[in-house]
């Protein structure tokens, strides 16, 4: 009974499927139906609208016919208008001319507004990355400390070591350490400058290394 039940249950689900399956084969069909039905009424519509009647010519008679008699009068010339269609369309064809140029000028002024903005903004950027670069290589200068000095004396009176530097007559200073005070000459940045010093100026002494 089970084994029956199954079959016949497996047999509705294909017969369902294969309904399923046409239903979506006819509505597919329907859809390419519509559309060649559409086509065919617009290919149809399009060569139908180059083929519409021609209005024939409508016949004047010369009774018909309306001339533009001008009577002449000495006081009052009255002038008389003998404009043509072609005038007519030559005007309009320089008027749409005329605004086709005015638009590409426009089009033009416009792009080279554009162009000037961009080329601000790009100068903009390359100033303002030339200040940051600037700022980020500026580094604040290090404070050194220690410098070289020339000692040529040491006096335990300060009278006489201020004394023997004004005789030497050049820039230095008298430093006080344990009741000693030591007569130096210049600040220089290393040993072979202070050296160089001491042998020009023939100065009796030594080169020492002092701390800020």
């Amino acid at each position: 009974m089970e084994n029956d039940l199954k079959d016949s249950i497996k047999k509705i689900e294909e017969i369902k499927k294969k309904q399923e399956k046409i239903e979506k084969i006819i509505i597919i069909v329907a859809g390419i139906f519509a559309v060649l039905i559409f086509l065919v009424i617009g290919v149809n519509i399009y060569y139908s609208g180059g083929n519409e009647p021609v209005s024939q010519p409508k016949v004047v008679l010369e009774d018909e016919v309306q001339t533009n008699v001008v009577e002449y009068k000495p006081e009052n010339q009255i002038k008389v208008d003998t404009t043509l269609p072609k005038q007519n369309l030559q005007e309009k064809q320089q008027e749409i001319k005329d605004t086709k140029k005015q638009q590409t000028q426009t089009k033009t002024v416009e792009k080279e507004k554009k162009q000037k903005e961009k080329n601000q903004n790009a100068s903009k950027t390359v100033e303002e990355t030339k200040k940051q670069k600037q700022t980020k290589s500026v580094k604040p200068a290090k404070t050194k400390q220690f410098y070289y000095t020339v000692q040529v004396g040491a006096f335990t009176s300060k009278k006489r070591a201020i004394e023997y530097l004004n005789s030497l007559k050049l820039k230095g200073k008298v430093v006080e350490k344990n009741g000693i005070y030591r007569v130096l000459i210049g600040e220089f940045d290393s040993y072979k400058e202070a050296y160089k010093f001491m042998k020009k100026h023939s100065l009796k002494g030594f080169v020492r290394k002092v701390k800020n």
